[in-house]
């Protein structure tokens, strides 16, 4: 049941995500590819099937790692992501 829950909170999230990220200035990805990049940042909340907040779920973007802190909140300031999408993703490793 959490892992499902989990899977609907990160598509929710994902989806959130795909529509506010911000285009700024146009770089070249970090994986040195031809792909065009943009800096963005990205925040969330992760919460479970309750609606209650989960704390240290760990959220991966594009190399960078963060945990969720005790309100499940998280956040990446200003990291290249895709021009045309944003992929996070996340990983609670259950009590």
């Amino acid at each position: 049941m959490k892992t499902r829950t989990l899977l609907l909170v990160s598509f929710f999230l994902s989806s959130l995500i795909y529509f506010s990220c911000k285009k700024e200035d146009e770089t070249r990805s970090e994986t040195g590819s031809s792909a065009v990049s943009k800096k963005a940042s990205i925040s969330g909340i992760v919460v479970d099937e309750n609606n209650f907040p989960v704390s240290n779920v760990g959220v991966n973007a594009y190399g960078h790692h963060v945990l969720t802190n005790q309100y499940g909140i998280f956040q990446f300031k200003d990291i290249s992501v895709d021009e045309k999408r944003c992929l996070i993703t996340f990983i609670n490793r259950g009590i």
